[in-house]
């Protein structure tokens, strides 16, 4: 059964956030049960907010004057909505806005925190549960124009794999360069850490092989790039795209890390 519990006086944080079926030691003899688990991944652990973000989203939070109006609205309270949303974006109308909702509806997009952002993420770990999306629904809805009809879902995720082929200086090893260029494309290809400022991939930001190319000149040991490719990935079929040199997204797409292929040279 679905347990809700509706305060706690602290708890760990993003930590907090573990997958479906780590939960399975008994504290204690229960009569009866056998076993325990989790079937559902628990959400909504989020670490202490630090100073920076706290100074950047106060000026949201006075603006909004606790209600949705504008797409800054929607997005800000979003945020102060429940600490298992980490990113928001909200698509108003617009007449140059091709695919957008139509007049009176507003589509917020919503990317959930999760416990480890680090290494390549899984889809299941971005979806958004409907327990989320109930309160957002609810929270949002009572500060809404009334006549304003919002829809909340995921972006579209865009899956990627960059295949590069490097050559090192001989004093460096080969693994360890592997593994530094693979961590950092997954860092940058990112939805919640990625980006040219770290707070995640900006909806609709194009990939650039440029963009690569600096992540893997950044990389100690790297002395040259010999071969670079962006490779779109369909994460259900795990079929593998036509390589290309630059991928465009829409409004609605972000960015996620597919399996890196790195092949390195050493000199």
């Amino acid at each position: 059964s679905l347990l809700n519990i509706s305060a706690y006086r602290f708890g760990g944080g993003s930590e907090g956030n573990v997958g479906r079926h780590t939960l399975t030691v008994l504290k204690s003899t229960v009569p009866y049960v056998a076993s325990q688990t989790n079937r559902r991944a628990a959400f909504g652990g989020r670490d202490p907010e630090n100073i920076e973000s706290a100074m950047l989203r106060a000026p949201r939070v006075v603006r909004s004057h606790n209600r949705a109006v504008t797409a800054s609205d929607f997005e800000t309270l979003a945020l102060e909505a429940s600490a298992a949303v980490a990113r928001a974006r909200c698509i108003q109308p617009r007449f140059d806005l091709a695919g957008g909702p139509p007049p009176g509806s507003i589509h917020l997009m919503v990317i959930p925190a999760i416990s480890s952002v680090e290494g390549m993420l899984l889809p299941e770990q971005l979806v958004l549960y409907p327990q989320l999306k109930e309160e957002l629904d609810s929270f949002l809805y009572e500060r809404r124009i009334l006549t304003t009809q919002l829809v909340i879902s995921e972006p579209d995720y865009v899956w990627v794999s960059i295949e590069a082929t490097v050559r090192i200086a001989s004093l460096f090893d080969v693994n360890r360069v592997r593994r530094d260029i693979e961590t950092e494309c997954h860092r940058f290809i990112n939805p919640l850490t990625g980006g040219p400022d770290g707070t995640g991939w900006p909806f609709g930001r194009a990939l650039a092989i440029a963009d690569v190319f600096s992540i893997l000149q950044r990389v100690s040991g790297v002395e040259d790039t010999e071969e670079c490719r962006i490779v779109p990935v369909d994460v259900t079929t795990e079929e593998r795209g036509e390589a290309t040199l630059r991928l465009v997204l829409n409004h609605r797409e972000v960015l996620c890390s597919h399996v890196h292929r790195i092949t390195v040279v050493q000199e």
